[in-house]
């Protein structure tokens, strides 16, 4: 192989796009006493429960579409949910959690200017290429009025 050629076939191997890790969180609300959509253990992790919401649990996909609704990364709902917040009843705080809140990172997501992110088949949330440098992709389900 001739120079040249090698040095052409360098350079085009090393032109990558520019990626990102997609960080974020789902959060489940619930504002019921008691909660009927996750349950909680001792050491502050929490599990769904509710039929709503079985699918939102360690490995569940996570999709990330760029502004035309075209796949450009996937990957799954991180372990160790935790659980957050506290019920409040007429000025008295209980030890109940309002909130379970699970961790995901999708990895080698292409640059672009509008992200959608969707888990399970809860439906695509968009999100600006600042919301996710800045680390601010978060979904929630449940009603926060409850």
């Amino acid at each position: 192989m001739s120079p040249d050629v090698a040095l052409l076939v360098l350079t085009a191997c090393s032109h990558q796009t520019p990626s990102v890790a997609v960080k974020g969180s789902i959060v489940i609300e619930d504002k019921n006493a008691p909660t009927t959509k996750f349950q909680w253990t001792d050491d502050g992790y929490c599990y769904t429960i509710g039929r709503d919401y079985l699918d939102i649990a360690a490995g569940a996909p996570v999709t990330v579409y760029d502004g035309k609704r075209k796949k450009v990364g996937a990957g799954t709902i991180g372990s160790q949910a935790h659980t957050g917040g506290f019920m409040n009843f007429g000025g008295v705080s209980s030890h109940s959690p309002t909130t379970c809140t699970f961790p995901f990172t999708v990895t080698g997501v292409p640059k672009q200017k509008l992200y959608g992110v969707e888990v399970t088949h809860h439906g695509v949330v968009n999100f600006t290429a600042a919301q996710v440098d800045a680390g601010q992709v978060k979904l929630t389900l449940g009603d926060p009025h409850n």
